[in-house]
């Protein structure tokens, strides 16, 4: 029942909610009394009006979600525009990347051009030495795969390589003197001295073989453009001699 402030009109509204409650249900509330009257809160909706106002708590409409963007904005919060991969963070990978690379084309040349003269010079090494045949092979094979790598390290590197490829040609034709190991052995040591190397061992070293080569190609061909070859070689290493050097 109920309580109305007016009081004289109690019993009519008690008769109408009387005839209302014999008509039909009346829906359950829950009364809570203030000073001056009754607030009726929490009443129970029909199952259809529930089921809408959940779906539509679930999937908010795009309107809705307008409205709420629009009085975030309007409150003064500040939108959110937070990414999963900051700009910091890609400059670092794309730095990283570089560094990658650059090593990958400057470092790796280096230790395989250095690896390959070391194998080399140790096969030709036992190969002098009475070693195994294959010795010889297994070093001018080193050396012909190093050239590829001094591309940037410099034709000093280049030069160095093709001389000793070089005297391993010149080696194996002392032990099975075979002509096309005396053809290679001089043509890489002119290749190696139009480079012009800067150590000395190299310069004086490759003319002094290059002699050598020269003067068994003749002896076997006859041929006297060898002879003037090996002459004006040997008047190119004396210059290049130092002063009251015994060689």
């Amino acid at each position: 029942m109920y309580s109305d402030p007016r009081g004289s009109n109690a019993g009519d509204v008690n008769d109408g909610t009387s005839e209302l409650m014999a008509g039909q249900s009346v829906p359950s509330h829950k009364s809570n009394s203030f000073s001056g009257g009754t607030l009726m809160t929490n009443y129970e909706l029909p199952s259809e009006v529930s089921e809408e106002l959940s779906m539509s708590a679930i999937n908010p409409s795009r309107e809705s979600v307008r409205n709420c963007s629009s009085s975030n904005i309007a409150q003064g919060s500040p939108p959110n525009h937070s990414k999963p991969w900051s700009n910091s963070v890609i400059f670092y990978m794309i730095s990283v990347s570089f560094w990658a690379i650059k090593n990958i084309f400057l470092v790796y040349p280096n230790v395989r051009y250095w690896y390959l003269m070391r194998r080399g010079a140790e096969s030709l090494s036992q190969y002098q030495n009475n070693g195994p045949r294959d010795e010889a092979d297994r070093a001018i094979l080193c050396f012909k795969l190093a050239p590829p790598y001094c591309l940037l390290l410099g034709k000093e590197h280049k030069a160095t390589v093709l001389f000793y490829l070089a005297w391993s040609h010149e080696a194996k034709y002392k032990f099975q003197r075979g002509m096309r190991d005396n053809q290679a052995a001089i043509i890489n040591f002119r290749e190696a001295l139009l480079l012009q190397p800067s150590q000395p061992f190299v310069r004086l070293e490759a003319r002094h073989k290059l002699v050598n080569c020269l003067l068994d190609r003749h002896e076997r061909d006859g041929d006297l453009q060898d002879l003037e070859g090996a002459t004006q070689c040997c008047i190119e290493a004396l210059r290049l001699c130092p002063t009251g050097d015994p060689d």
